[in-house]
């Protein structure tokens, strides 16, 4: 999610401290790939821990750092293991964000992404939909100053930027930092304590593995 670009502009907006701190961080995936009469299913894909939370864990760590805690719920439609889970990340300064991801979705729900960001000064939400191609894209935001509107940003490739980022890694020619190995397994880290709040039905505290 680090080369989509209301991604890095959300990013951009919290280090410049434009809009003053980040307060709160919302995020959804919400699919029906888990429903076996659905058009996405998959009988390979995991529970949404990992084939879908991680996207969003790694979009938090990105915007918030490490959080202290992670408490997690799911939901489930007769069949072994989550198919939909709610987690919500502490931060020791009071901040939180909550992580929806699910699997469960009616058939004819088109696959949706988005989140809810509010920093002090103003809202910005994110709404993708997608079916069979680019993603129909809402972003907007909220200040008290100017109400509602929507951003107009330039579209590109976010697969394709990701792929040239990594290419430019190995020839040297930009910073591995942005995405390396090391966020990768932050994220797995954070979908693994989802998977045991859920099995011990309690917060975890969660340590980088750093």
């Amino acid at each position: 999610m680090r080369s989509v670009v209301p991604y890095e502009h959300l990013k951009a907006v919290a280090v410049s401290g434009e809009y003053g701190n980040l307060l709160s961080l919302a995020t959804y995936r919400l699919g029906s790939y888990l429903r076996p009469d659905a058009p996405d299913y998959k009988s390979h894909y995991s529970d949404p821990s990992t084939e879908l939370m991680m996207f969003d864990y790694d979009f938090a760590n990105w915007l918030l750092g490490w959080p202290v805690r992670l408490s997690a719920s799911s939901a489930n439609l007769g069949r072994h293991g989550p198919g939909e889970i709610s987690a919500v990340l502490s931060y020791s300064d009071g901040r939180h964000a909550t992580i929806v991801a699910s699997g469960l979705m009616p058939r004819g729900h088109p696959f949706s992404v988005g989140f809810r960001a509010l920093f002090e000064g103003a809202l910005f939400e994110l709404h993708n939909v997608f079916g069979g191609g680019p993603p129909r894209s809402k972003f907007t935001m909220c200040d008290d100053a100017s109400g509602l509107r929507e951003i107009t940003m330039r579209g590109r490739n976010p697969y394709q930027h990701e792929l040239q980022r990594f290419v430019d890694c190995i020839r040297g020619e930009a910073d591995p930092e942005l995405l390396d190995v090391d966020r990768a397994i932050d994220a797995l880290t954070m979908s693994v304590a989802t998977q045991h709040s859920l099995e011990q039905a309690r917060s975890m505290a969660i340590r980088a593995v750093r």
